[in-house]
This record gives C-alpha cells, sequence and structure tokens, in this order.
C-alpha cells in the first residue's frame, strides 16, 4: 500500500510538469472504466473495508474520535 507521503511526492512532480491535467479515476482494479474526481481528498480511519470520516467516535471507547489512519482520495 502506497503511502501519503509518497504519493505527494509523485503527485507534486506530475502537477509540475502537467499543471492544467485533468484528475481521473479508474472504477476498478483493471482500468475499464475512467471518470473525473470531483472531491477533495479527506482523511478518516480505515477499519477492515469501512472508512471512517476524521473525528468520528464509535461506542467503544465511549466518546473517543478514531486515530487517522487513511487518507481517501476520491
Amino acid at each position: 500500500m502506497m503511502k501519503l507521503w509518497d504519493y505527494a511526492i509523485l503527485i507534486n512532480s506530475l502537477a509540475k510538469k502537467y499543471p492544467r491535467a485533468d484528475v481521473v479515476y479508474s472504477i476498478d482494479d483493471e482500468g475499464n472504466e475512467f471518470k473525473p474526481v470531483y472531491f477533495t481528498p479527506s482523511a478518516g480511519t480505515m477499519v477492515e473495508s469501512d472508512f471512517y470520516h476524521e473525528g468520528t467516535k464509535l461506542d467503544k471507547p465511549v466518546g473517543k474520535p478514531l486515530p487517522v489512519n487513511t487518507v481517501c482520495i476520491n
């Protein structure tokens, strides 16, 4: 899995080289279709396959926000 710092370095170098390029995402791992990116990245927590936005509190432990471990890019 790629780390945010590595992604930032790569995306920054592409932004410098192609500043007017559009941003798209692939709808699946095989790249069968691409769609535009409309949303800004958001920080949150991945627990197994579930994503919780930054600041989400679960019942256990009571009232404690989950630690951020993931950035969702779309």
